[in-house]
């Protein structure tokens, strides 16, 4: 198979826009790792975990845990299957309400993430959103849990989207709301921001306040990735030429952070419009992601592909376009987080599917195109190995997938692993 990294320009756009027919894996390469039961262990699992160093899984649920304010949970492989064992749970205080990103690790092991909710702020009477820090006992003792920053709604953003994390242990993310520009509503267009810790404690920075209208974005309701360099990319959901949501990039220089939009939507051409999962860099070095629209039609979304030319432009390319039958983008989180393996596969997670509960699927690029579709939601009555995926995917060492799906299993959502 000719890998996507190997591919020239013109050969990716004819691979990528070329895959032939779904084709459906069997049952069996799915299984259930845990099925959260809806009290103290937590409910509705809606991001992607993420493994440690030892080969524990740690994530979230939105609601759940010791009073329904959500949970971070770890699972501990053992030769008699997973164990959950819950880190913590949310109190609907300063601490956060409902956790809705993917977690963070630094080289210490503590875990970083945001809650939608809860902190210090108003925001209509539930808060503006925290970001938290859970660091591991020295024994055998309980997590700690500390406030890294409590959002309140102004200049400083709003209802954050996760966090990411650089070689300095400085913490990166977006809030959809907030900020300087009104874009309705009395919250603002949204923010990028930058915390970082001293000896005063975490210190929060605006490196972008997003304006709206036709010439900036609006509301990113996504993560940030970033690059070799530094530079951060990310998605809004509105905003740009079109009003249908923008990819742009931020790049540091000298103290201060400058935004360039590298592409509007508009749903020209039966093209994607409204991007809300968070980006990927291929080895070749394009952007890709996940928009709602994407067939003439209307329907079902699309995953694209940004390709940067020399004098700093940037290119679309539809690379896959959705069916429902092979999946689909559901609003507002798009298919979470995409990701690829070692030989450039594609993978991820969306709505639809043969049971209409929601697929995982892969993405193979090859001389003619090939889509693999690894795992079907619901096939059996109750949905007991779990339904709406949600977050995304991640792989192991072995290229085995894990996930997590917001409902099913016991009626809570499951934790699973597909072997390809």
């Amino acid at each position: 198979m000719t890998k996507l990294a190997t591919l020239t320009l013109k050969g990716l756009v004819i691979a990528l826009i070329s895959f032939t027919e779904l084709s459906w894996a069997a049952a069996p390469r799915q299984k259930v790792l845990y099925a959260f039961q809806g009290g103290t262990d937590g409910m509705y699992p809606q991001n992607a975990m993420i493994f440690d160093a030892s080969g524990n899984l740690y994530g979230t649920t939105e609601q759940g845990g010791t009073i329904g304010a959500g949970t971070v949970f770890e699972l501990t492989p053992t030769s008699n299957g997973w164990n959950e064992t819950v880190l913590y749970s949310f109190q609907a205080g300063s601490d956060g309400i409902y956790p809705n990103s993917n977690l963070v690790i630094d080289a210490a092991g503590n875990l970083y993430g945001t809650t939608l909710l809860g902190g210090a702020g108003d925001c209509n009477g539930n808060g503006c959103g925290t970001v938290f820090q859970l660091t591991p006992p020295a024994d055998d003792g309980p997590w700690t849990e500390s406030l890294v920053y409590s959002f309140e709604g102004g200049t400083d953003g709003a209802f954050p989207y996760g966090v990411i994390i650089d070689k300095s242990g400085n913490l990166y993310g977006a809030t959809s709301q907030g900020g300087f520009a009104d874009c309705g509503g009395g919250f603002g267009c949204g923010t990028v921001f930058e915390l970082s810790s001293g000896s005063g404690g975490w210190t929060e920075m605006i490196l972008n306040s997003f304006r709206g209208g036709t010439q900036d974005g609006s509301n990113p309701q996504s993560g940030l990735t970033m690059d070799s360099n530094g530079n951060l990319y990310g998605a809004t959901y509105f905003g740009g030429s079109g009003s249908l949501g923008t990819i742009y990039e931020l790049s540091p220089s000298n103290g201060t952070w400058t935004e360039k939009i590298l592409f509007a939507f508009t749903g020209n051409g039966g093209n994607g419009h409204n991007p809300s999962s968070t980006l990927v860099f291929s080895s070749q070095g394009y952007l890709v992601g996940t928009a709602q629209g994407g067939n003439p039609s209307g329907c079902c979304g699309e995953v694209f592909a940004l390709v940067p030319h020399s004098g700093g432009t940037w290119t679309e390319i539809v690379a896959f376009r959705f069916n429902t039958k092979n999946g689909e983008v559901s609003p507002p989180d798009g298919s979470g987080t995409l990701v690829f393996d070692s030989h450039g596969n594609l993978y991820g997670t969306g709505g639809g599917g043969q049971y209409s509960e929601g697929v995982a699927y892969g993405l193979k690029v090859g001389a003619h195109g090939v889509t693999e579709a690894y795992y079907s939601f619901c096939p059996k009555a109750g949905c007991s190995t779990g339904s709406d995926p949600q977050g995304g995917l991640i792989l192991d060492g072995s290229g085995n997938l894990y996930g997590a799906t917001a409902t099913g299993g016991l009626g809570y959502g499951v934790v699973y692993e597909i072997t390809p």
